[in-house]
């Protein structure tokens, strides 16, 4: 995936910039985070994140992390922002207590995959 056109980014700001301010501090829980919407989603939250310096962050569940990280290497470098974890929103067990416990309080929760049906 290229990359959003930085006034892309700069448009979704300048139209959404009343929701921000909510997330400033909180942690959210992103499934979905992977496909076409959450990539988009993601690097909306990052860009805005940094922008309005919100201290936010975003745990993504996704089936596989580290393909995912090779095919989009650049979310290392939001890393203390932006976390990925392996599981499955269609497997029961999807995330394992050490997960939840490193994701500190989930405030929010972002369903952005397709519906399995």
């Amino acid at each position: 995936m290229k990359r959003l056109p930085v006034e892309d980014l700069e448009h979704i700001h300048h139209n959404t910039q009343d929701i921000w301010e909510s997330f400033r501090g909180k942690s959210i829980f992103l499934t979905g985070g992977t496909g076409f919407f959450g990539k988009w989603l993601l690097e909306s939250f990052i860009y805005i994140n940094e922008k309005l310096g919100l201290n936010a962050r975003i745990t993504t569940l996704t089936r596989n992390p580290e393909k995912f990280i090779n095919e989009h290497p650049f979310y290392l470098n939001y890393s203390n922002s932006v976390r990925f974890i392996k599981g499955d929103i269609l497997i029961k067990k999807i995330i394992s207590v050490q997960s939840i416990k490193s994701a500190k309080a989930i405030l929010y929760n972002i369903y952005s995959g397709r519906l399995p049906f």
